[in-house]
């Protein structure tokens, strides 16, 4: 039954107990990790996600799927998005589309930077402005890929829950031009 699986999903409870009454009821825990820190440092670095990173795990958020990653916010620079502590949930980066526009998205640029912005359309095909809730908007930025923020944990929440890696260390990326 299409209906009852969804539901199971949704509760995060096993098909076989909210059909029969018997068996676990609790699905395992799902976790996602955390791939990177994401802000700007007061030097002017930018912290990145980085795809090889592991910066501990966290329960996954509700409508997470197998791809769902996090990135910890590190520093005020997206204050009234995502403040300092709090976790960004996505999914895969796709290419660059319509459905991206006007909405948070991970982007990965060329020059291989990645960083959490709102894309805007420009005249010129395959170029973006980047903005930003506390920084100008970067204008004409060559982008690979997006991803929609799907979900944002605040650092309260975030943090009993988080799972550190405590071998992995954060690296900085020095901000271009």
């Amino acid at each position: 039954n299409d209906a009852a699986a969804h539901y199971a999903r949704r509760y995060r409870v096993s098909l076989d107990w909210l059909l029969t009454g018997k068996g676990p009821s609790q699905l395992p825990e799902k976790m996602v990790q955390i791939v990177g820190k994401a802000g700007a440092g007061p030097d002017g670095t930018v912290l990145f996600a980085d795809s090889d990173g592991y910066f501990g795990e966290v329960p996954a958020p509700i409508g997470s799927t197998d791809t769902t990653a996090a990135l910890e916010v590190q520093g005020e620079s997206m204050h009234g998005l995502a403040n300092d502590g709090w976790l960004i949930f996505y999914d895969d980066p796709v290419p660059p589309s319509e459905d991206h526009m006007g909405e948070p998205c991970v982007c990965w640029l060329e020059d291989s930077r990645v960083l959490v912005k709102i894309p805007q359309p420009t005249k010129n095909p395959g170029l973006f402005n980047l903005e930003s809730v506390n920084a100008p908007t970067m204008r004409d930025v060559a982008v690979r890929a997006f991803a929609l923020v799907t979900d944002i944990k605040p650092r309260r929440s975030a943090q009993k829950f988080i799972r550190r890696n405590p071998d992995h260390p954060v690296q900085n990326v020095k901000l271009a031009g």
